[in-house]
């Protein structure tokens, strides 16, 4: 009996890791276009294009996502990665630099400074202290800023204080797509950085509603999730909406942190959950989560 109940926890563990693996850990490589590929899952969706023999990366993951889309980049494409493109400061999208040492690293004027100095659930300091030669470089403006790669044009975009203080977004014009970094995620409920690198509630809502009004017809590459519409990110714009008017609610009765999150319901049809693990800092976005932080954000800024 003992051996049996044992082989049986055995078997579920088992699936479980095969579970997780499956959704969370594997990369899925989608041609968009000739040479152009979203990389999803494995922590934030990465966006990489091909040049001749020379490659450009649009978050490059970390850990072990980060080895599975380099050896993916050495195994299936022609070329070595000569560009890398950071959205935003956070680990999951930025530490597989160090994967492409030698690269050109972009990013906000105010991301390197972040990795630096910002200790938070999203990022380590130290760790980007041992490995300055992956630390970026800056790009983008408000009005978008050209990087000629090859024959391509990648514009880069400063959206102002949105899903961090520092965030861009990629727009690949020949080919109508868009790499929006965690400006977007797309069916998971997001994770909002309360810290004083972002995050703001309205930015995140106007920068959503921008882009899809700049790019009506675009291909979305988001932070994390599936390939998006613009009408994917009007309804994560709607969504955040709902979200800041509940707290708002919250905040204008006096209710306190742990109040509000038992007495709003916003959860989101199709949304799913989505777990961030920084060292042993385990974080899951949840709706309880979201309002949880959106309480101590917007309570933040109206004090």
């Amino acid at each position: 009996m003992i051996w049996s109940a044992v082989l049986v926890a055995a078997a579920a563990i088992i699936a479980l890791a095969a579970w997780f693996w499956w959704r969370y850990l594997r990369i899925q490589p989608i041609e968009i276009a000739d040479g152009v590929y979203a990389v999803l899952g494995a922590g934030g969706n990465s966006l990489v294009v091909c040049g001749d023999r020379q490659i450009l990366v649009v978050d490059p993951k970390f850990g072990l996502g980060a080895r599975a889309l380099s050896s993916w980049v050495n195994r299936s494409l022609k070329g070595r990665v000569t560009t890398v493109i950071n959205t935003h400061y956070h680990y999951d999208h930025t530490q597989g630099n160090e994967l492409f040492l030698g690269a050109q690293v972009l990013a906000h004027p105010r991301a390197r400074q972040f990795m630096l100095s910002e200790r938070n659930d999203f990022n380590d300091p130290t760790w980007w202290s041992n490995r300055v030669n992956a630390l970026p470089s800056p790009v983008g403006t408000p009005e978008g800023e050209t990087v000629n790669f090859q024959a391509r044009r990648v514009v880069v975009t400063d959206p102002g204080v949105a899903h961090t203080n520092g965030d861009l977004w990629v727009h690949l014009p020949e080919i109508n797509l868009v790499a929006t970094g965690d400006l977007c995620f797309n069916g998971y409920y997001p994770f909002f950085n309360g810290s004083p690198a972002g995050c703001s509630i309205p930015g995140m809502i106007h920068a959503l509603r921008e882009l899809a009004d700049r790019h009506p017809d675009a291909t979305f590459v988001p932070g994390h999730g599936p390939l998006a519409g613009a009408a994917d990110l009007i309804g994560y714009a709607d969504y955040l909406e709902r979200l800041k008017s509940a707290v708002e609610a919250a905040l204008a009765a006096n209710l306190r942190e742990n109040e509000a999150v038992r007495q709003t319901n916003i959860a989101q049809p199709g949304y799913a959950w989505l777990p961030s693990l920084l060292g042993t800092r385990l974080l899951i976005a949840t709706a309880r989560n979201n309002v949880r932080w959106a309480y101590r954000i917007l309570a933040a800024t109206s004090s």
